[in-house]
């Protein structure tokens, strides 16, 4: 990563600082963050074979699906399901195959067990355009349980 510019606090020269702040909008604008792009609130693991739609928010023409959360919501543990991210309905073009959920065992905060992150797929080392991807059970869960899914996405340039 290239040195960023400084300026110091104590800077009082108006055209310094804004040379710098140009320098910086400059430098994000050629390097975006790694950001939120997806999310889908309350998916229940209870129904297989559902096609749960994230929605991706990019400002980018293209971005790389950087990694996926899945944070349990509860009442319990997630006892047998699986589930996976695809880029197509009907469980198709995988980009986290279909994986056990049995990691999510609390949906307490601040306690091991309340949030897993998904193995991307091998064939995930491309950059897409697409304003959507799915999130499908595979296996239903034995008891009720809500899930989150949070997809981190890096905007290209």
């Amino acid at each position: 990563m290239p040195d960023l510019p400084t300026i110091p606090t104590t800077e009082k020269d108006q055209l310094k600082q804004n040379a710098v702040i140009r320098q910086l909008v400059a430098f994000l604008a050629n390097n975006p963050p790694l950001t939120l792009g997806g999310f889908a609130a309350s998916v229940n693991l209870a129904t297989s074979a559902v096609d749960n739609i994230v929605s991706i928010f990019n400002t980018k023409p293209y971005y790389y699906l950087h990694s996926i959360l899945i944070k349990n919501r509860g009442p319990g543990s997630v006892v047998s399901a699986t589930a996976g991210i695809f880029s197509s309905t009907g469980g198709s073009s995988a980009l986290a195959a279909t994986q056990v959920l049995s990691a999510l065992t609390t949906s307490t905060s601040n306690t091991p067990g309340g949030l897993m992150i998904m193995t991307l797929s091998s064939n995930n080392n491309q950059y897409t355009d697409r304003n959507k991807v799915y999130f499908r059970v595979g296996s239903e869960n034995g008891t009720t349980a809500v899930v989150d899914i949070y997809c981190y996405i890096q905007p290209l340039p």
